[in-house]
């Protein structure tokens, strides 16, 4: 149940920043995506459900683009969206398409974890835009890991 709160919280946090941002309709339109996907995810039906995780991919696949698009951003600011887009992308391809080897992706969901906290200690006014769908990947990252020490480690 932890987990679904982490999710949650994040979610409501991407959806709030959708109202924080000025001009750019482009991370708008990631944020929703990111927040209506997460809430997919948590309908109790396994085929809706399933729709939003594919979702959830497809989001990741928008922050990469964003990342490649906006070419105004310092090559950092995209080489850190990119990452941790990637990491996230592959994550969910590994848990929709149920890869022998996911484990280590969800493992890899350190990755995000580190490049949003290097984020925030690093200059968070240059990702005023992006903070929210950030937080969404790193808390995809975060339930990641806690999934793969639970399997690790048990219970």
């Amino acid at each position: 149940m932890h987990l679904v709160a982490i999710l949650i919280i994040s979610a409501l946090f991407s959806l709030i920043q959708i109202f924080k941002i000025k001009k750019n309709r482009f991370a708008q339109v990631i944020h929703i995506a990111f927040s209506l996907s997460i809430g997919i995810c948590l309908v109790p039906n396994q085929v809706i459900a399933m729709d939003g995780y594919y979702l959830l991919g497809m989001s990741g696949l928008l922050v990469i683009f964003y990342a490649i698009h906006n070419e105004e951003h310092p090559l950092n600011k995209r080489i850190i969206l990119g990452v941790m887009a990637l990491i996230h992308l592959l994550a969910i391809g590994a848990f929709v398409m149920a890869w022998p080897s996911s484990i280590y992706f969800y493992v890899a969901g350190v990755i995000p974890i580190g490049l949003f906290l290097f984020a925030l200690i690093k200059d968070v006014k240059s990702y005023k835009n992006e903070i929210g769908f950030m937080s969404v990947m790193m808390a995809v990252g975060l339930v990641n890991v806690i999934i793969a020490a639970t399997i690790f480690f048990g219970e």
